[in-house]
């Protein structure tokens, strides 16, 4: 009989003005481009607002990684964008450096999880892998008693989201054939370096329209800034792009607004295109009149079907082959997948996921600086939104609002 696994990708984060991430040995594009085609795939036929963690998704697939073999791994490392030559040592390493680099930051926060029935144990080359690059030892949970299980489980993600992330683990998703959980969190809580002002001279909020569609619009409470930040304008996405820093931080949010009220869903379809660090270098210093919205995002989807457009779909199947995951002849396959976000963006600042490495990016220089040019940045109409970690472009979150 077939026996399954769950996998759980977490994301925790709020956007307040709070923050951090990075990773050396990949390609900075294939990271971008696993990000933007999750990012795409999770909200084709999909409405409203969004957020995931690309880092959090890659993370919890690339524990599985370990334990797969022959054509389920071929199709996994395709899916994920590592080089076809990577062996699960390289992963390992590239993902213990990031381990390394992220536990120097005091605002993000990493955890990882393993969870294996009662009576069952772990190939030791799975848990070497495991724990050297997630710091992640396994725990015996007995599934069959699944509303305890589940409890536990809930317990620990809970601990690590500081509470942001709660009940996500139903008791039905647990039973006698589950044979293992495996969970990635990632919180980050950062503040804004320049602080935002919510009240206008007369001590009220700065109520402003939100514009839904070309003509139709709500009000709602709009930040304001005015400072000197790295902008640009960019013809091949009809867009312009700003980047909010914070405070003490690797981290930095990027925003891409639309120039049409209604172009978000063309800059969708440009996602996966999108070079980070092509976008950070053409950036440039300017005072920058800054108004946007307050949100609140929470999102939750099971990835199945987007990875299964992705080119990962024998992991899901009766020919699913992880035979190096346990020390047992049963065969394994992937049940689920589940993905929550949160993020709350205020004032103050934020409280996300990330990552860390050790590129660093160039900027443009000397006569690309103008500090008495003003530009505007007014996000009164749908955008995007990315956490990114400056020294590898490692895309954190990715979301975009919509409505209110």
């Amino acid at each position: 009989m077939w026996k399954f696994i769950l996998l759980l990708a977490l994301f925790a984060s709020a956007y307040c003005a709070q923050n951090n991430g990075k990773l050396k040995s990949e390609n900075p594009k294939l990271l971008t481009k696993f990000a933007g085609e999750i990012y795409q795939k999770s909200v084709e036929g999909r409405s409203g607002n969004v957020i995931i963690s690309p880092a959090s998704v890659r993370s919890v697939l690339t524990m599985a990684l370990f334990g797969a073999a022959r054509k389920t791994r071929t199709e996994m490392i395709r899916g994920l964008k590592y080089p076809r030559n990577f062996s699960n040592d390289k992963i390992a390493d590239t993902y213990e450096k990031l381990a390394k680099s992220v536990g120097e930051n005091t605002d993000i926060k990493i955890a990882n999880k393993v969870y294996i029935m009662n009576n069952y144990t772990i190939k030791p080359s799975f848990q070497q892998l495991v724990t050297r690059s997630f710091k992640s030892k396994a725990e015996s949970i007995d599934f069959k008693k699944n509303v305890e299980a589940a409890g536990i489980i809930n317990e620990w993600i809970e601990g690590q989201t500081d509470n942001m992330i709660n009940n996500l683990i139903s008791p039905s998703l647990l039973n006698n054939d589950t044979r293992m959980v495996l969970v990635n969190t990632v919180y980050f809580k950062g503040i804004w370096q320049y602080k935002f002002e919510i009240l206008n001279f007369r001590n009220m909020p700065y109520v402003e329209p939100f514009y839904v569609s070309e003509t139709e619009s709500v009000d709602i409470e709009m930040m304001k800034l005015n400072e000197n930040l790295f902008y640009a304008d960019f013809d091949e996405f009809d867009a312009k792009a700003l980047r909010l820093p914070y405070k003490n931080s690797s981290v930095e949010m990027l925003i891409v607004l639309p120039r049409k009220r209604t172009g978000l869903a063309d800059l969708e379809e440009k996602l996966s295109s999108l070079n980070i660090k092509h976008l950070w270098k053409e950036m440039y210093e300017t005072k920058v009149d800054v108004s946007i919205p307050k949100f609140k995002i929470e999102y939750e989807i099971e990835l199945k079907e987007p990875l299964e457009k992705m080119g990962m779909k024998r992991m899901f199947s009766n020919d699913a082959e992880f035979g190096n995951m346990l020390n047992s002849n049963e065969r394994l396959h992937i049940s689920k997948i589940i993905h929550k976000s949160l993020i709350e963006v205020d004032e103050v600042g934020s409280k996300a996921a990330s990552s860390t490495a050790g590129m660093v990016l160039e900027t443009r220089m000397g006569g690309d600086f103008d500090l008495e040019r003003e530009e505007n940045f007014y996000a009164e109409h749908p955008f995007l939104f990315f956490l990114i970690e400056k020294k590898t472009t490692q895309i954190l979150f990715l979301g975009r609002v919509v409505k209110f």
